[in-house]
């Protein structure tokens, strides 16, 4: 790896590691992702970053070379976003492929109060197309999950 880290989150995919921020001594919360091959034993950094520092997180497998990052700790604050990385073209290194880089998709948004679902088309680099629907009346009622500012959960089941 390019520097020592600890609580990075890791996903991987077929003979391909990923590793996602982490928490260095120097360097504080890191941006970084790193790439293991298995089969060249060898470390790469692409050129895709985390939006943001973040250590402590959690990666999931969203399917394909698609990895949503959540949770941990940005600024010795908790990380209030989530974000979705779409890998495909890191999967391949620069001795089986040559690629610029991956793009950041931008996850949807539901509003529980107005019922709104707003979704938006397109890579978080270039122009987005916003749209939203009103969804209300497809959402199960019975349950609701509320954060409140000190991070915890309560979860109020009504009958």
């Amino acid at each position: 790896m390019s520097c020592p880290r600890n609580g990075c989150s890791i996903v991987a995919f077929d003979r391909v590691i990923f590793v996602f921020g982490g928490n260095n001594s120097s360097d504080g919360s890191l941006d970084t992702i790193e790439r293991y091959a298995i089969e060249f034993d060898k470390w790469s950094m692409p050129r895709l970053r985390l939006k943001e520092p973040v250590h402590d997180s959690m990666a999931f497998n969203l399917g394909g070379a698609r990895v949503l990052i959540l949770g941990g700790t940005h600024n010795n604050k908790p990380n209030q976003r989530f974000d979705v990385y779409d890998l495909t073209c890191e999967c391949l290194g620069p001795e089986e492929l040559h690629v610029d880089s991956g793009k950041m998709f931008l996850p949807p948004f539901y509003e529980p109060d107005s019922g709104e679902l707003n979704t938006f088309l397109g890579y978080a680099d270039s122009m987005l197309i916003h749209s939203h629907k009103n969804i209300k009346n497809l959402v199960c009622g019975c349950r609701s999950v509320s954060f409140t500012d000190n991070a915890t959960i309560s979860d109020d089941i009504t009958r």
